[in-house]
């Protein structure tokens, strides 16, 4: 999705403004999107929610099932749903890690990244992104915080995300899709908690798992399994009068072998 990140830096970026009116065209081929847990209850209305194989990873909104396609995005670029996760929308900002700042030991620092090749980007008419004395203008005020805000976000995702991976329940499982037309194939690299192994979990650890968040996360990701059979990420053909789920394919999740 950013295809030339580069520091937002006053000398070069004076006179850049920024235009949020764009299509979703820039997302078109990104298949999976982060989560944090703030938002996982509007993820699982409208998407299946799954963990990365990799630990220490957020969770993953999968967005679609065809190689380099995004089911959510239509051709004219407008999104096909009603909540939009975070990590698109806060595209073509981003924050990279800095160091740590010497005047707080402890604490990270953090520089505002930005997608030179995004559209979003002008050099007339929206809003500058610098005043004229150089401080950040409002828009970018309005940016800057959301970024920490998501960040904040993230770094509390991963301990859930860790707690659930500690508590056992966590398993690799492959997404096998059997499109309409054409041979049936697997996606790998995902996980899914085990149900049998989240209900026999002792209650000390579901007390922990509740206090946390973590458990509102879980019941997110059982929540969005329904979009297995009713989202739009079944792969479909030109001859469907309806966007969305093909109810002559199938999608579902499986072991390994």
């Amino acid at each position: 999705m950013f295809q030339k990140l580069v520091p937002l830096n006053l000398d070069a970026h004076r006179n850049l403004r920024f235009n949020a009116k764009q299509s979703y065209s820039f997302a078109s081929k990104l298949m999976v999107s982060p989560v944090v847990a703030a938002e996982a209850g509007h993820i699982a209305r409208e998407y299946v929610l799954v963990f990365a194989r990799k630990a220490e990873s957020l969770p993953l909104a999968l967005l679609g099932v065809d190689k380099d396609k995004n089911a959510y995005v239509a051709e004219n670029g407008s999104w096909q749903s009603r909540y939009i996760p975070a990590h698109v929308r806060r595209y073509p900002f981003m924050l990279a890690d800095s160091a740590e700042n010497p005047s707080e030991p402890g604490n990270r620092s953090f520089t505002v990244m930005i997608d030179a090749e995004a559209p979003h980007f002008v050099e007339s008419g929206a809003e500058p992104l610098f005043d004229e004395k150089g401080s950040p203008a409002a828009v970018l005020q309005r940016v800057q915080e959301a970024l920490s805000n998501l960040q904040r976000d993230q770094l509390r995702t991963l301990k859930l995300v860790a707690q659930l991976d500690s508590a056992g329940v966590l398993e690799e499982q492959a997404l096998r899709v059997q499109p309409k037309q054409g041979e049936p194939f697997a996606l790998k690299g995902m996980r899914v908690i085990n149900p049998k192994r989240f209900a026999e979990l002792a209650a000390e650890t579901l007390y922990e798992l509740h206090r946390s968040g973590a458990l509102s996360l879980a019941h997110a990701h059982f929540m969005s399994l329904s979009n297995l059979t009713d989202s739009l990420l079944m792969p479909g053909d030109a001859s469907d009068t309806l966007p969305g789920f093909d109810m002559d394919g199938t999608i579902s999740f499986g072991g390994l072998n």
